[in-house]
């Protein structure tokens, strides 16, 4: 799932919009955003659109409302569903509310690492993976326990081409496992480029 904003405006506002005051000015920006979940697989490079989740102020709530709210509401609606399906959530580095990374450097957990060559169109690829479990959220007694996994990749120059990191709730039992999970993790951008741009510039006026 991933967020856009589709109405701005300085003049234009109803009871809905969010609002942003700039500090300076006291000039309020009001908008219109909303999640857009999709379908998405590193097989294939198209996204099935599904039901949108708006970001608005909420009835009986005077705070302004955000995506990983949206989000939350979203996934009560719909969450049961998916598990039954097998399906997988997948989100931006917001979704993971936490700069936890640097935890996994002062954590005792191990931290595996294994390379893969890779050849994509005539040219070698060299994809570095890294991967522990059971890393903490937030620091806390009550934190979330989540699988982190990172991929490298370099072309045979040795010039980084690619990096992220992810966290998931799936065990990573093998080095199959965090391959997988890392080519789904990269198929969430089908959201914004094949999605979104499609529900803004295809006719459905979003």
């Amino acid at each position: 799932m991933d967020g856009l904003q589709y109405f701005s405006s300085k003049q234009i506002h109803c009871k809905k919009c969010n609002q942003k005051r700039d500090t300076e000015t006291g000039e309020v920006t009001y908008s219109h955003s909303a999640i857009t979940p999709a379908f998405v697989s590193p097989e294939y490079t198209i996204a099935l659109a599904m039901a949108p989740e708006f970001i608005h102020l909420q009835d009986g709530n005077t705070k302004q409302d955000c995506e990983r709210n949206a989000a939350k509401r979203w996934l009560t609606r719909k969450g049961k569903g998916l598990s039954e399906l097998g399906i997988a959530v997948s989100g931006d580095d917001l979704y993971a509310n936490q700069p936890f990374c640097e935890q996994i450097l002062e954590n005792e957990n191990e931290v595996k690492t294994f390379t893969r060559t890779v050849r994509i169109k005539n040219k070698k690829h060299l994809y570095s993976y890294r991967y522990t479990e059971n890393v903490p959220m937030r620091d806390s007694e009550d934190a979330l326990k989540v699988s982190w996994l990172e991929v490298v990749v370099h072309d045979t120059d040795g010039k980084q081409l690619y990096k992220n990191t992810f966290i998931t709730n799936h065990i990573l039992d093998s080095d199959e496992t965090v391959v997988e999970l890392a080519s789904a993790g990269r198929a969430r951008w089908t959201i914004e480029n094949e999605n979104n741009n499609t529900l803004k510039t295809k006719g459905y006026h979003l």
